[in-house]
């Protein structure tokens, strides 16, 4: 059993580098903002071409099956407009991650028609003021973006007759996006345009679960693009005593390396150092792992020397250790003699051991620059102290759900978990396939990512019963928000382009 309140903890590390910017706000009874919409015309180039647009920003009122107002969300959308027919234009519904976080980093860091400017070299310093610029390859030009703001985030609220602990669940909040996400459509008269839903981190087991959700409603999913994903998160965590975990993380920790100068292989591609560690991980280390203390000793030596040379830590440290290193551990132990410890969100970041100070984040200056992006290009006036960048007490309050691998069924929200109790979220993206011959997932992950990492994306890319054909694999130079990165960011929007539109 995978203990709740660990689970929880390590989700909220998951994000820890778009939860840093939270501010503290009001409770929702000094909030006065329901009801009030804004919506401003523009014009931009994006991928080539010049494309007409309405940004909006306003609320969907959610209700129970009393009818009784629940919550309300607040998104912002932006709709090419002068067009005959938006029936074939794909819509593509955004959510950050938290488990409970606003959009705003997808949003300014990402694809929204401004981007937050963050500097190429991670050596420089990140700081104030911080600027946005046009985004030229955002894909405004094929597809409409509705980037979507949970209950209790942004300036989206729990009304009176809503219930917190379901909104602060799993199936609770995926049901919720997925109510907005039916009635924007409905509102919008987009019920046969194509639908997508992005979401990165945590957002991207809500976008496994939206897809569960909708997958045989009137309404299904075309498709989910999962950013920095954690569905399989037993393998991404590294749960003591699971040697899976500790194997399909070692791509990334041999990627580190190299980026850091500390491999034998520096004169190979980075791509290349990732596929050869990704092989003798799955392959002869696992084999090694689980043989355990029946493992000879010159084989124990082979495979620690091994190790040393793809990721910079030392032979001896891997016998002494059985063979193991977890990535907390490799983030302090890789440049310890500089006196230097990794970022976790992107270990090309560093800073003292000890220090104040952490590794820097490449979009910690994105609540400020989203502040400003809101009163000046979305002509916004509702008093900036009232949004939220994170909801306040999800952290360990959180309900990530269970299934019960005996019975096949999800334990109900607030239940004891069963003994054998999952986390079976690459089962909802099962559900989808299942429900629809095209239904289709994109996955994307951060090379130098130490949170959400490339050997659980490639498993979970090749779960049995996922048809291979309808998925497709891409990694990026880049940590856990990979999309800030604009030295890849155009590859990335042509990534994302042509999935939506083939």
């Amino acid at each position: 059993m995978i203990p709740g309140t660990r689970i929880s903890a390590l989700l909220v590390l998951l994000a820890a580098v778009l939860t840093a910017c939270a501010a503290s706000s009001p409770s929702p009874e000094q909030l006065s903002i329901s009801g009030q919409s804004f919506a401003t015309k523009h014009s931009g180039t994006f991928s080539g071409l010049q494309v007409d647009y309405v940004a909006t920003l306003d609320e969907t009122i959610l209700r129970n099956e009393d009818g009784q107002e629940t919550a309300s969300i607040f998104a912002t959308s932006y709709v090419r407009e002068n067009i005959q027919d938006h029936t074939p234009r794909p819509v593509i519904f955004v959510t950050n991650g938290g488990p409970s976080a606003a959009s705003q980093w997808l949003h300014m860091a990402g694809f929204g028609p401004k981007r937050l400017v963050v500097p190429l070299d991670v050596n420089a310093a990140i700081t104030a003021p911080y600027e946005s610029i046009d985004s030229r390859h955002t894909v405004l030009d094929v597809a409409d973006l509705v980037f979507v703001d949970p209950v209790e985030t942004g300036f989206s609220r729990l009304l009176q007759d809503g219930d917190r602990n379901h909104f602060f669940s799993a199936d609770g909040d995926a049901e919720s996006v997925a109510q907005f996400m039916t009635n924007w459509l409905e509102n919008h008269g987009r019920e046969d345009s194509p639908r997508y839903f992005m979401g990165t981190s945590y957002g991207s087991i809500r976008a496994a679960l939206v897809a569960g959700v909708l997958a045989e409603t009137a309404t299904p999913l075309d498709g989910v693009i999962l950013f920095s994903q954690g569905l399989n998160l037993v393998e991404t965590t590294q749960r003591k005593n699971n040697l899976m975990g500790y194997a399909i993380n070692m791509a990334q920790i041999a990627a580190i390396a190299w980026y850091h100068g500390r491999t034998s292989m520096q004169d190979r591609p980075v791509a290349d150092i990732i596929d050869e560690m990704y092989e003798f991980a799955m392959g002869d280390y696992l084999v090694a792992l689980v043989q355990g203390r029946h493992l000879s000793g010159a084989d124990r030596q082979a495979i620690a020397e091994r190790l040393a040379s793809l990721t910079g830590i030392s032979t001896d440290y891997y016998l002494a250790n059985k063979l193991l290193i977890n990535k907390p551990t490799f983030r302090r132990e890789l440049l310890k003699d500089q006196g230097l410890v990794l970022g976790s969100a992107d270990a090309r970041y560093t800073a003292i051991a000890g220090g104040e100070d952490g590794p820097a984040s490449p979009t910690q200056g994105v609540l400020e620059a989203f502040q400003e992006h809101l009163q000046e290009f979305l002509g916004v006036t509702l008093p900036l102290d009232e949004y939220r960048a994170v909801a306040p007490d999800t952290g360990s309050n959180w309900d990530y759900g269970g299934w019960t691998t005996l019975g096949g069924g999800k334990v109900p929200a607030g239940s004891r978990r069963s003994l054998f109790a999952d986390f079976d979220y690459p089962g909802e993206i099962k559900r989808a396939f299942d429900a629809s011959k095209d239904f289709r997932v994109m996955i994307a992950t951060g090379i130098y990512d130490t949170l959400t990492t490339v050997g659980p994306a490639r498993l979970l890319a090749a779960t049995p019963g996922y048809p291979g054909d309808r998925i497709d694999m891409y990694e990026y130079v880049g940590g856990h928000a990979f999309y800030s990165n604009d030295a890849e960011f155009e590859r990335l929007a042509n990534d994302v382009r042509k999935f939506v539109t083939e």
